[in-house]
């Protein structure tokens, strides 16, 4: 497989969905769609963890999310590794509030993308990936963005393997044109 690594953001706690409200997760949906990814690609996996966790409390985690958002806030990460050794990136992150997480964003503005290819995979509740391409290509100077691939959470058993075709039919690309 290609020289890759899956970079995720992800919160396990209470989860919202839709048709069921609030429910507990154990691992949070983008983790589950990281470490498959990761899996199939035969790649290695990097969590983004803050240093202090987001509530476990879907209302309180959202409310501090929002606020770190309209704060510019970028909470300090408990470690860190640094991806100088990958070609490409699979960066997994959930849509809160229309955009990745901003710890996400600590990760990204840590690190020098510059020529790697970023293939960016936004899991969701039924939002889509919202503003999330067009925020990472400004957080990621000189990467080569590849079009956003985004996948309901909930609806990943049903669409694994549509997922993981496309992820590896866009290792296998060539870089894009800038």
């Amino acid at each position: 497989m290609p020289n890759a690594a899956v970079i995720f953001f992800s919160h396990r706690a209470e989860t919202y969905d839709p048709e069921r409200a609030p429910t507990t997760l154990t691992k949070g949906y983008a983790e589950i769609v990281a470490r498959r990814i990761a899996a199939a690609i035969e790649a290695p996996t990097f969590q983004v963890i803050p240093e202090r966790d987001y509530s476990r409390d879907y209302a309180s985690c959202m409310a501090q999310a929002k606020r770190d958002k309209e704060e510019g806030v970028f909470p300090e990460l408990l470690y860190d590794m640094d991806p100088i050794d990958f070609k490409s990136v699979v960066l997994v992150y959930p849509n809160w509030f229309g955009s990745c997480p901003m710890p996400m964003f600590t990760y990204l503005s840590h690190h020098s993308f510059e020529g790697k290819k970023v293939i960016p995979v936004c899991v969701h509740d039924g939002k889509g990936i919202g503003q999330t391409e067009k925020h990472l290509k400004a957080a990621l100077p000189g990467a080569r963005l590849l079009k956003g691939i985004s996948v309901p959470g909930k609806d990943f058993p049903s669409r694994e393997q549509e997922l993981l075709s496309s992820v590896k039919e866009a290792l296998a690309a060539p870089l894009p044109e800038e």
